[in-house]
């Protein structure tokens, strides 16, 4: 029975650690197939066997609650050149502009910000027009991002959509701040290109707040480029 237990808590964990949504549909038939392997008793069989689902019903529920929405994206916001819902335990939507010093001179970036979860997180559009003679490489952007943040990614890089234009998706782990200030960070990302307009559209925690890859696909799923 212990090596049985053993099983169970290291798959909990291993789906628990995983940062795509987990797949039920295996899960539930490994849970099917562990009895199997348990030692087989004459006395009390049916009472042990109940005891073990119970057992491995909440294991089923922690891995679900891992992969959950924490957020609601139900507050629309427009603007000039998107449209996107950000999340409605946030505060307002922000709109900032903020000139950068870059290999072909000054940029503005332009900054469509939102808090949630008293400021340790946040959710980013952000755009950048580039002069007509420039280029901008979609993984050098995600590279430039991640240094600021000492972070290292969590999973491959993968190719996806943002609105009606292909992207490169990121998630990474790192920190932000430095001292005493400093937190934990999780991020993720989505870059993409329209003509010379770069898109960078974040998913922000801080301070170990739950931040999950469910939430973030939302939001990003729900951003438009017009």
């Amino acid at each position: 029975m212990a090596a049985v237990a053993n099983q169970v808590h290291s798959k909990a964990q291993q789906i628990r650690s995983n940062t795509n949504p987990p797949d039920f549909e295996v899960f539930l038939c490994y849970l099917r197939h562990l009895p199997a392997v348990a030692p087989q008793r004459n006395t009390g069989l049916r009472a042990e066997n109940m005891k073990r689902t119970a057992l491995l019903l909440v294991f089923l529920a922690l891995a679900m609650a891992a992969s959950a929405q924490n957020l609601q994206f139900k507050t629309p916001y427009d603007a000039p050149l998107f449209s996107a819902m950000y999340a409605s335990e946030g505060g307002d939507v922000k709109p900032a502009a903020k000139e950068l010093d870059s290999k072909v001179g000054k940029l503005t970036q332009n900054t469509y910000i939102q808090e949630f979860s008293k400021g340790n997180g946040a959710l980013l559009v952000q755009y950048i027009d580039l002069p007509a003679d420039s280029t901008f490489d979609l993984d050098g952007g995600i590279d430039g991002m991640l240094a600021k943040f000492s972070a290292k990614e969590t999973q491959p890089r993968s190719n996806v959509t943002l609105g009606r234009l292909p992207a490169r998706g990121a998630a990474a782990k790192g920190t932000m701040g430095e001292g005493d200030s400093a937190s934990n960070l999780v991020v993720y990302m989505r870059d993409a290109v329209d003509g010379k307009r770069t898109w960078a559209v974040i998913f922000l925690c801080l301070k170990d707040i739950p931040c999950s890859e469910a939430d973030a696909n939302t939001f990003f799923d729900n951003v438009k480029i017009k």
